[in-house]
């Protein structure tokens, strides 16, 4: 039962679930409409947030807020304009919570499709999930 509740998870993967500015928002893994934004949006800073280390977000937004609030906006299904009209703290937890649900999904099902690097991400996906 274990084995068949671990594949249902990695097949369907459970939202990451935060309450933003009063509304409860179940933030799952980009969809292939959204990746190609994403990445296109996200490209001033992607490196930062592949390193693996913990993300400085407030950095990254000093940085590169419009590309930040942009990238959150594709990855929720959010207006820009609701995005950049939270209160700092709703942001961070909600860009969080955007890096979280996608870090776990591509480190588990993504990258193992991808030859030569399956093998490097069962070593790196400890640290992964464990950030």
């Amino acid at each position: 039962m274990a084995d068949s509740d671990s594949n249902l998870k990695r097949l369907l993967p459970e939202p990451v679930e935060v309450e933003i500015d009063g509304e409860a928002l179940a933030i799952t893994p980009l969809r292939v409409a959204q990746l190609a934004k994403v990445l296109a949006t996200a490209k001033p800073f992607l490196g930062q947030i592949q390193q693996g280390a913990e993300v400085e977000l407030l950095e990254i937004a000093a940085d590169h807020g419009a590309a930040l609030i942009e990238t959150v906006a594709i990855s929720t299904g959010k207006e820009p304009d609701w995005v950049g009209n939270l209160m700092p703290d709703d942001f961070i937890k909600l860009a969080g919570a955007v890096i979280e649900a996608n870090s776990t999904f591509f480190v588990q099902r993504v990258a193992p499709l991808i030859p030569g690097v399956g093998a490097k991400t069962e070593t790196d996906g400890q640290t992964a999930s464990n950030a």
